[in-house]
């Protein structure tokens, strides 16, 4: 991929996520002229608009549409910084980050109309982080139903040939196999054998926090 031109999509469950984790990524390969785009999955007013709303009282989320409008322009305005030319910032529930048929079909739809040949998108068990593991299953499932045939969307199937899962902490596995308490970071990739079927045969690979390139 490194001689011709990509298309890259990041799914994030809040707005500043895909500027956190892949901001630096995606500026390098928009740079040597890749196309990109982000989604939010959601405006991001629960988890990540603290000292916001009154700690108590019936009515604390009265303004909580002035805290999305807000959120939303700081994505757009940074999104327009970094020299994307697409983004969307949806509105699907929040902490619990809730995902049905509707909002799959949402993500289907985005998929097939801009075609990535690179996904990236939360580690689906990145724990501790619920909205993030949500987001993460959401859009991998996502990028497995675009190329169905008989998915109910009227666009044309799209096969992404890549997915990376952006690591941020992962628990660690102890000799026993259990579970062991947050340790290194680990760099490493998924290979096809270690992932099996994988997502339908494609390379899931850890993609640091906004380092280096696909």
């Amino acid at each position: 991929m490194a001689d011709t031109p990509i298309k890259i999509m990041v799914f994030a469950a809040h707005p500043q996520d895909p500027f956190e984790r892949t901001g630096g990524t995606v500026a390098k390969h928009l740079a040597r002229g890749d196309q990109a785009m982000f989604v939010s999955l959601t405006a991001g007013v629960v988890t990540h608009a603290f000292n916001t709303f009154p700690p108590t009282g019936d009515d604390k989320l009265r303004d909580i549409e002035n805290v999305k409008s807000a959120k939303r322009e700081e994505f757009e305005r940074a999104a327009r910084v970094l020299g994307l030319t697409d983004w969307r910032a949806l509105d699907f529930n929040e902490s619990p980050l809730l995902v049905g048929l509707d909002e799959t079909i949402v993500l289907v739809d985005l998929i097939r109309e801009f075609r990535p040949d690179v996904v990236l998108t939360h580690h689906p068990v990145e724990v501790g982080r619920h909205d993030h593991m949500d987001c993460g299953r959401c859009a991998i499932a996502a990028v497995d139903y675009a190329r169905a045939d008989g998915f109910p969307s009227p666009l044309a199937p799209h096969t992404a040939q890549l997915v990376y899962v952006l690591l941020s902490r992962l628990p660690q596995r102890s000799t026993d196999g259990h579970v062991a308490p947050f340790g290194r970071r680990d760099r490493g990739y998924f290979t096809r054998d270690q992932t099996k079927t994988g997502c339908n045969g494609r390379v899931w690979r850890y993609a640091g926090q906004a380092q280096g390139g696909l």
